[in-house]
Parts: C-alpha cells; sequence; structure tokens
C-alpha cells in the first residue's frame, strides 16, 4: 500500500488564536476581514511566493471555499528553485498549505499537521522560537482571516519522505526494502471497481481498479502510511554482510518488528527500553545509534551492535519410542489440526493418501526410550508429523537419522507446513542399521507454527519397521 503523495482534506478543526506582537504588516482588527489568499496577495513580499502558488496551480486551491492553514515565505529568504520540475514545485508548494487550522498555541513539541502534499510536518520550540521540520523558523504568526491563518516562516519547507520511502531510495538498506516489498499484492477491489455491463455469461464486468496489499504493513506497522507515526531502528548492508552466518541476516530481516516502536523516540530519550510494535522489549544501549533521518512518519536510527539480534541456533530432538497401532480412525483436516501436536502422534495412511484426510493413531505420550517406531504394512505409507518448538527464523540445514529393519528401507518425502522440502531421502537397513541423510535446507518463516511431516514408503512388500533416532536443525548460509 504506497501512499500517493497528493491528498486532500475536507475536514476542519478551528482553534483559537493568539497575536503576535512581533509583526505590524497585518493590520487585521479582531475580528478578520480578510482570506488567507489576500493577506497574501498584499504583501509584495510574497510576490514569488505567490508565484509559486500560481505556477503550481496552487492558487486555485486558496480561492476555494474553505479552511487553510499557509505558511508563507517571503522573498528574502525564498530559495531559487526555478531548475525544479512543475511536479516537484507542486509538491514543494502544496506542502505549505494545510486544510487544518493550526495557531502557534496548538505547535507543541513533537505535534503534527498534515499538508496537501500528503505529508506531515513536526513542530518544536527552541530558545523561545518555533520550528516546523527543523527546516524552518516562524517569523510572524497567528495571522487570522476569515477562513484561516497565516505563518511566516524563513525557509522552505522539504519533502520529507516516509519511512518505505526512505528505504526504497537508500541502497544501504536495501535489504530491509526487499523483504518488506516481497510481502506486497495486488488485490482486485470490487468496492471501487464501477460495473459497466454484463458477459455472454451474464457475470458483471467491472472497470477494475487495483489495491496493493502488503502482510507486514497490514499486521505488524504500516510504515509507508503517511497517517501513522513509528521509530525504526536499522542494521545496514553493509553491517549485516559481515556476517558469513546467513541466518543473522535472515533472523533480523524476519524479525523486524522488534526494531520498530509506535511513536517517536527522541534522541533525548536514548539509551534506553522500548516496547516495539510486537511486544519485544528492545534495549538500546549507549553509543550504538545514530539518528540517520527524521521523516515525514517517523524517525530513523541506526544501530552499530547486535546485541538485540536473536541468532538462530542448533537445535536437536530426540524421537520417543511407543507401542505397536492397536487403533485407527478416518480423521478430517480440521480434526488434525486439533489433535496433534509435539511428538505425541503417529499415523498411517494409505499408499494414496493426502493431506486432507488422515487415519491415525494418539499415542500414550512421549516415553523415555530412544526412538519413535515406524512400522508401514504392504502398498501403504506412514506418516510422523510434529509441531516444532519455537524456533528463531532463519535458514537451516536439516538432518535426519534413522534405524531400518534388516533387508528393509525407507524413502522419506519432508514437508514443512505442507511444502515438500526434500522429494526422496532413502535410509537403507541392515541389522537394524543406523544411517543418518542431510534432508536439505528450508527456511524457518515464524516463530511457531511450523510442522514438520515425514511421508515414509517402505519397501517390504508386506511391512517395513524402522525407527526415528533424531532430527537436528542447523544454521547455515
Amino acid at each position: 500500500m504506497f501512499r500517493n503523495i497528493f491528498f486532500f482534506f475536507a475536514s476542519l478543526l478551528l482553534v483559537g488564536s493568539c497575536s503576535d506582537p512581533l509583526d505590524s504588516r497585518f493590520d487585521q482588527g479582531e475580528i478578520p476581514t480578510k482570506t488567507v489568499w489576500q493577506l497574501l496577495t498584499e504583501n509584495n513580499e510574497y510576490s514569488g511566493f505567490i508565484g509559486l502558488l500560481e505556477e503550481t496551480g496552487m492558487d486555485s486551491v486558496l480561492k476555494r471555499n474553505t479552511a487553510f492553514t499557509v505558511f508563507a515565505v517571503p522573498n528574502a529568504t525564498l530559495p531559487d528553485i526555478s531548475g525544479l520540475s512543475l511536479l516537484q514545485k507542486k509538491q514543494y508548494a502544496s506542502n505549505h498549505i494545510s486544510n487544518f487550522v493550526v495557531f502557534t498555541a496548538d505547535m507543541h513539541d513533537g505535534s503534527t499537521l498534515k499538508m496537501l502534499s500528503g505529508k506531515k510536518v513536526f513542530f518544536a520550540q527552541m530558545a523561545g522560537s518555533y520550528f516546523v521540520n527543523d527546516d524552518a523558523r516562524l517569523l510572524s504568526t497567528d495571522h487570522s482571516a476569515t477562513n484561516g491563518v497565516l505563518h511566516e516562516i524563513d525557509n522552505l519547507l522539504e519533502i520529507r519522505p516516509s519511512i518505505f520511502e526512505f528505504l526504497q531510495n537508500n541502497p544501504e538498506y536495501s535489504y530491509v526494502a526487499e523483504i518488506l516489498a516481497e510481502g506486497t499484492t495486488l488485490l482486485f477491489d470490487k468496492e471501487n471497481s464501477p460495473p459497466i455491463g454484463i458477459n455472454e455469461e451474464g457475470q458483471t464486468v467491472y472497470d477494475s481498479v487495483w489495491k496493493q496489499s502488503n502482510d507486514f504493513f497490514d499486521q505488524i506497522a504500516d510504515i509507508s502510511s503517511e497517517d501513522e507515526i513509528f521509530t525504526l531502528f536499522l542494521l545496514s548492508n553493509t553491517f549485516l554482510d559481515t556476517f558469513s552466518n546467513g541466518s543473522f541476516k535472515f533472523g533480523y530481516l524476519s524479525n523486524l518488528g522488534n526494531f520498530i516502536i509506535d511513536g517517536l523516540v527522541e534522541e533525548s530519550e536514548l539509551p534506553g527500553s522500548f516496547s516495539a510494535v510486537n511486544g519485544f522489549t528492545l534495549n538500546v544501549n549507549p553509543g550504538n545509534y545514530a539518528l540517520l533521518q527524521k521523516l515525514s512518519n517517523g524517525y530513523a536510527y541506526k544501530l552499530n551492535g547486535f546485541e538485540n539480534i536473536r541468532i538462530p541456533k542448533e537445535f536437536e530432538w530426540e524421537f520417543t519410542s511407543v507401542s505397536d497401532f492397536d487403533s485407527i480412525r478416518f480423521i478430517t483436516a480440521t480434526e488434525y489440526a486439533a489433535v496433534y501436536d509435539q511428538l505425541t502422534e503417529i499415523l498411517v495412511t494409505d499408499l494414496n493418501g493426502t493431506f486432507t484426510n488422515f487415519k491415525y493413531d494418539i499415542l500414550p505420550g512421549p516415553v523415555n526410550n530412544d526412538y519413535l517406531k515406524i512400522i508401514t504394512s504392504g502398498g501403504t505409507n506412514a506418516r510422523i508429523s510434529f509441531k516444532l518448538p519455537d524456533i528463531l527464523p532463519g535458514k537451516y540445514l536439516i538432518s535426519l537419522g534413522a534405524q531400518i529393519r534388516v533387508v528393509d528401507a525407507m524413502d522419506f518425502k519432508v514437508f514443512l507446513n505442507d511444502e515438500e522440502i526434500e522429494t526422496a531421502v532413502s535410509l537403507n537397513g541392515g541389522t537394524y542399521n543406523w544411517d543418518s541423510r542431510e534432508i536439505g535446507t528450508t527456511y524457518i518463516t515464524r516463530e511457531t507454527g511450523n510442522w514438520i511431516t515425514f511421508s515414509v514408503q517402505g519397501s517390504n512388500a508386506s511391512h517395513t519397521r524402522g525407527y526415528l533416532d533424531y532430527l537436528k536443525f542447523e544454521p547455515t548460509n
């Protein structure tokens, strides 16, 4: 959901005004009699700023019957932007006009105002003066008009990018931008797609409107939105590339929500501990941060260390032995989700069985033996499925150890969350010969809810017996 920079508001917020004794160029009296446009055009010191408004068509906006706050720049301090494109000039012009009426009494430190550019500006008070975006100081304030208020500032307000725009335009943080962009999809927006006819099959035909959806923005933090404010703590590409362990990089990017704070974190609040948008406590230590940029919807800091990065570690599970099957019944996929948990179930399916329907036997629970027994009857598969304990996102090499009965062999198919990891892994038998195989590498993408499933095909026409010994996950590049 990427925002267009032009947003026009019809809402109005009226607040009390205060007089400004520092400026005598406006003779208004207690009751305003002139519009904001009239206040501008009757003052020759704004001729350059007025020219910018007229060139970009924003003068027609100010002549409408609605209310405004305008930040005008006098000729003496107006920068030369003649070399900019018309679009860039329009961005600047619209960034000095708001449909909300705000006087200095409401310009508190950290307060914001949405401009017609779609961007927010931030207010601050320092040494008795008001500042906008740290770019411009208010020279003359609170000039009331019949349709709003006019403020004079000493510089043009720069167009600040959003946090996501900053990431997209900064190659040093492209890893973060790329992983966020991967979650973006186009969705048909039926509500805003007008019907234009009926096709031959009697179906409504729409003038299709599409909208962008992003899982990270929808579920964790919409750092592309100009209606939200966040603080993001970043690790640069250069920093991430110094680690040979690819799981470190993937772990950081997969846990990006750990490094986003809802609201502004000012430099005066650092170092400190903060609650991230996903509930994680982020500790920012002395000397481990630097302010990168103040943006239209928050701040971006650079982290110089990694004390808050959780690196995936090696995991290994020993399987447990159980008795032979004595009751097998048919269950549905819905029931499957409810009964499986922590290495306590084993199931047998027909040779052509799928993940939709299962026959299963609930095990009596883990017992204190070394192996998990597998028995496949002639012409059948065995399927063993269990839920991983909490495991950090990362790239892992999966290994499997087993013992197979003499003259038997077992072919394994391995699935993670119903997606096949490895087509076939053959484990050869002996006199209950122990064998092991590296199954392959896979990405663990979330910390909970990961299901590992083994589909085991025995080679013996009557039955094949074996024991699973261990399953091992090792972080890898």
